[in-house]
């Protein structure tokens, strides 16, 4: 037998195996986008480095492309789930070296530390259109990335950094990516196919992208030639849905095997009793109403005092209470209460009191200059008036959050628009937009000290506020040791108050019993591991 005869038999038995592996039970797990964290929103692109950072799309590209590392529900790296074998640090505390595992692509051919290589030279030329550009002082902060090895990637820190900080929120981002298939491609050409399947054929993770159709679902087959945890379920597949209710829908009627009761929908829980549940506070995550401080038209935001004051007028605890069925937490800043691993003194203190305070709010404003004159805020002339936009998923906490500023005489427009019109308006300079209630998943910045959110430069600050002050806090967070400056950026924030903080909403996952692996799936920080799924014996 000739030596390409042999390798096509060897490649055929290997397929015979991977295929009996799926014998005698379901062979697909279907759910939706966001489980754990928040209402279903679609993927809009799969491609990495140059995609739009929401956190469906982030979902899509992990199973694809997963990063390097894995950074687990305990805010931990987990060296067992990730590519990377080590990681040491030199004595300056700013040359990286990362030994990767032995791993291969898709079509068969290993993963180098020239695919780490190529990944950075990437996000590099993409600057600015990098999807996380600025978080973890991205791309800027590499000083220099080279390949020792074939196994073996070099990193230097342009600058003294916080090991912790650079480990969790620099090296969290970067993963390998195919240089064989897509070396000579420009970052133009790549924005114009970022949800082009034969951009993808070439993958490392769990899964290949099997069926992607615009607006309806992402479908995924299993690698055979994955290098991590073998997949049990050979298609994995993402349903969108841009209601609660149709996802509500689709969950009670079996079309969904794993999905999540939104809070609105707790009443109907007894529809589907028969399926298990896994609480979800929501996943390390804030939510925030983001002020557009370039608008002349609400200058006012711009005033300390003015912003306090709308923070104090929401009713957090009837929100969380009355909207939520309790499974949020209160939030007065940008570091998630739960898990509490990186919140100041201050800021645990904080999360336990009630600082919904109206009599506090009215007093600020009047301080501000905004007088309530025939029951209305008025300053100069001008009336306290802003438009305040919202998801369909935030419409009801909008609608809260209007009615506790209207009683203070702040006149509220609301405005329900889509997730992808939302981003957009947001990402554009010249829009026109005042303000607008919008998420944020810690991930990849893990290690929650604000670059790219809340500095001035920073390429998710979408409102463009700036503060000298917040930025050195920010910049010595990223480079002091210890936790203690990131403390002071911490308490700092709840007081400037950039954008305004409100609970993040719980979630109830549910899932069909026959199906296992589901608590290694759902992870908070918002990365999906469908490789875990598995049906239990007996399962038809």
């Amino acid at each position: 037998m000739g030596k390409r005869s042999l390798v096509r038999l060897l490649a055929a038995c290997m397929l015979g195996v991977s295929g009996m592996a799926f014998a005698g039970v379901p062979d697909t797990v279907v759910t939706t986008t966001q489980i754990g964290i928040a209402k279903p929103e679609p993927v809009n692109a799969f491609v990495p480095v140059v995609n739009p950072s929401t956190e469906p799309d982030s979902e899509a590209i992990n199973i694809l492309y997963p990063t390097l590392l894995w950074i687990g529900r305990d805010l931990k790296i987990n060296l067992q789930r990730g590519l990377v074998e080590s990681i040491s640090v030199d004595k300056s505390q700013r040359v990286f070296t990362l030994k990767l595992k032995p791993w291969q692509w898709s079509d068969g051919k290993p993963v180098t530390a020239a695919d780490v290589v190529f990944d950075v030279h990437l996000i590099r030329e993409a600057g600015k259109r990098y999807a996380f550009s600025g978080v973890g002082d991205m791309p800027d902060i590499i000083k220099s990335v080279k390949a020792l090895g074939p196994r073996t990637v070099e990193i230097t820190a342009a600058r003294q950094v916080n090991v912790h900080w650079f480990e969790y929120n620099v090296l969290s981002q970067l993963r390998a990516l195919p240089e064989q298939a897509w070396k000579g491609l420009s970052v133009d050409y790549m924005v114009k196919h970022v949800a082009d399947p034969a951009m993808v054929k070439v993958v490392d993770g769990p899964y290949k992208l099997e069926a992607y159709v615009n607006g309806q679902y992402i479908r995924f087959e299993a690698n055979p030639l994955y290098s991590g945890h073998k997949p049990s379920v050979r298609y994995f597949e993402m349903r969108f849905y841009t209601t609660a209710q149709a996802e509500f829908g689709a969950l009670k009627t079996g079309e969904l095997q794993i999905g999540q009761i939104d809070p609105e929908l707790y009443a109907a829980q007894h529809l589907v009793e028969n399926l298990k549940s896994i609480p979800s506070a929501g996943g390390y995550s804030m939510q925030r109403i983001m002020l557009n401080m370039r608008d002349l038209d609400v200058s006012f935001f711009r005033s300390e005092k003015v912003r306090q004051a709308l923070e104090a007028a929401i009713n957090q605890p009837y929100i969380i209470n009355t909207l939520y069925h309790g499974l949020s937490a209160k939030a007065y800043g940008p570091v998630p209460a739960a898990p509490p691993t990186y919140l100041s003194p201050t800021a645990r203190k904080l999360s336990a009191a009630d600082l919904y305070d109206p009599k506090r709010a009215a007093r600020l404003l009047d301080e501000a200059g905004w007088k309530l004159v025939d029951g209305v805020r008025r300053k100069d002339g001008k009336t306290m008036h802003f438009t305040l936009m919202a998801a369909p998923a935030n419409s009801q906490v909008a609608q809260v959050i209007a009615r506790d500023w209207a009683a203070l005489g702040i006149k509220v427009d609301l405005r329900t628009q889509t997730f992808n019109t939302l981003v957009g308006e947001l990402y554009n300079h010249k829009s026109h937009w005042q303000a607008v209630i919008m998420g944020w998943i810690y991930g990849p910045n893990f290690y929650p000290t604000g670059e790219g959110l809340f500095n001035t430069t920073g390429g998710n600050n979408n409102g463009s506020f700036s503060s000298p002050m917040l930025d050195k806090l920010i910049e010595a967070s990223t480079r002091e040791p210890g936790v203690e400056s990131l403390y002071r950026y911490e308490d700092a924030m709840h007081r400037l108050l950039p954008v305004l903080f409100i609970p993040w909403p719980g979630m109830l996952v549910k899932y069909d019993p026959k199906l296992g692996g589901v608590d290694r799936f759902v992870n908070p920080t918002g990365l999906y591991s469908p490789q875990y799924l598995y049906y239990r014996a007996g399962a038809s």
